[in-house]
């Protein structure tokens, strides 16, 4: 189906700039998929955006979203048209981007996880907000993964294998996970040569007791034990630290002790399977403000981790 960009122009500016308002909401309604979530972002009730949809779908002649009590779906028509509104918004955008002179200002919603914040991004952040007095970050830090469209955050730092794939996604560092312990603690107890000889070892679990490795094709699952079960990370490797026992940490966070060498890896031939990266997330990369993509470039420029 094919859309004519100059009968939508033809009438005039004012014509012009309700057909831009119309691709905004149908951008929102198809990010959303909830005219009340949608009304919010607009300021208007869900009935008015409800009014303003059929509108859209009357001068188009064809019906963009399908509609039942729980829910809203995109038609075929809907994703060809939603895929033509932002790339006429991305055009618009990026024009009043580059024409407007005003420097960057608001409020940064930005959420990531409490210790991957404290141990690298205090400093990044008193950076930022000295380069860019006018925008203000508003900081929610906490080990859930965050609706980040439904809570309305504008950034967020996810160190996890990525599964929405209405998200923009950056990756910035290495997530890897390993198999770990402290130095006194291979003293005592020995060096694991394969994954069953983690049978015989203490291990110290944040989730599943069953760790699956692989080495080349082959997988292993083999299911540890322990006398602890910590759900925080940064007590999971403190645990490590004090000799307790074996445990799988993310290597951002147990980076410096085994560069002390107060901490080693263990079973380095073979891998965990899977082994997330860090990335930086935010929705519909073509409609971000001025605000968002300086914070977003400040992040990935600044931001030093020891390992990529």
């Amino acid at each position: 189906m094919m859309y004519n960009e100059d009968h939508l122009f033809q009438t005039g500016t004012n014509n012009m700039l309700d057909s831009i308002e119309d691709f905004r909401i149908i951008s929102s309604i198809y990010r959303t998929l909830s005219l009340t979530v949608s009304s919010e972002e607009f300021n208007i009730s869900p009935a008015t955006m409800s009014k303003k949809l059929k509108a859209i779908e009357d001068r188009l002649g064809k019906r963009l979203f399908n509609r039942s009590t729980r829910k809203l779906s995109p038609t075929e028509d809907g994703e060809i048209y939603y895929n033509y509104c932002i790339e006429i918004l991305e055009k618009v955008d990026s024009f009043e981007q580059n024409t407007t002179q005003t420097e960057p200002e608001g409020v940064i919603k930005f959420t990531t996880s409490t210790t991957f914040a404290r141990l690298y991004l205090m400093p990044v952040i008193k950076k930022f907000v000295k380069k860019y007095p006018k925008v203000k970050v508003d900081m929610i830090l906490t080990d859930q993964v965050i609706d980040i469209i439904k809570e309305g955050i504008d950034v967020a730092i996810r160190i996890a294998p990525l599964k929405d794939s209405s998200l923009i996604s950056r990756r910035i560092g290495d997530g890897r996970l390993v198999i770990c312990a402290s130095k006194e603690y291979v003293k005592k107890h020995g060096v694991p040569k394969t994954p069953s000889d983690l049978r015989n070892h203490n291990c110290i679990t944040f989730g599943s007791s069953n760790w699956t490795f692989q080495k080349g094709r082959k997988e292993q699952t083999v299911k540890v034990k322990g006398d602890v079960r910590i759900n925080y990370g940064e007590m999971l490797a403190q645990a490590v630290e004090s000799d307790m026992g074996i445990s799988i940490l993310s290597l951002w966070l147990i980076h410096n002790q085994i560069k002390s060498s107060k901490v080693v890896t263990l079973l380095d031939d073979y891998e965990l399977s899977n082994q997330p990266d860090i990335y930086l997330v935010y929705p519909e990369k073509n409609l971000i403000a001025s605000k968002t993509r300086v914070f977003i470039d400040f992040i990935v420029d600044e931001l030093k981790l020891p390992f990529k």
